[in-house]
Parts: structure tokens; sequence; C-alpha cells
């Protein structure tokens, strides 16, 4: 996550710092199913993430991931 969230601190005056416990602006979350925000997750092969409008809502700014996908780090999603 550290690597996609400086895709963005590098070219924009945006900067993301790790925060302990529920006071951060954005949640990033990897859940399953229901996750009780209103659009439950569909397993592998569907909807692999969604994200929230900034505002005042408690989910406002969070991004949360379909933790049953197959997530990886450098992957070329090639296969040869």
């Amino acid at each position: 996550m550290y690597y996609a969230l400086k895709v963005w601190s590098d070219i924009t005056p945006l900067n993301f710092h790790e925060v302990a416990g529920n006071n951060a602006d954005i949640q990033i979350d990897f859940s399953r199913a229901d996750h009780n925000d209103g659009y439950p997750f569909d397993g592998p092969g569907g909807t692999v993430a969604h994200a929230f409008f900034p505002g005042e809502h408690h989910t406002s700014g969070d991004t949360h991931f379909d933790d049953e996908e197959s997530w990886t780090f450098r992957s070329s999603g090639m296969s040869g």
C-alpha cells in the first residue's frame, strides 16, 4: 500500500501517514463479502475494490479491497 500511495504523494500536495486506531481520514481495509457498508464483495473475479467520496459519513474517504481476490506486488499480470 505504501508504494501505491507514494505514486499520489509524489505528484500532488498530499501526504500520507499511518496512524493507529480509527482516527484516520482514510481507512484502507481488506474485507470479505458483507462488511457492513452496504456494498458487499462478491468473491474472486468480480468487484475487486470500492471507495467512498470525502464527506461527513463514517465511511467517507475510505477504501475497501476484496480480501478474496489474489493481490500481488510488482506482478506483470502476464503469464507466459
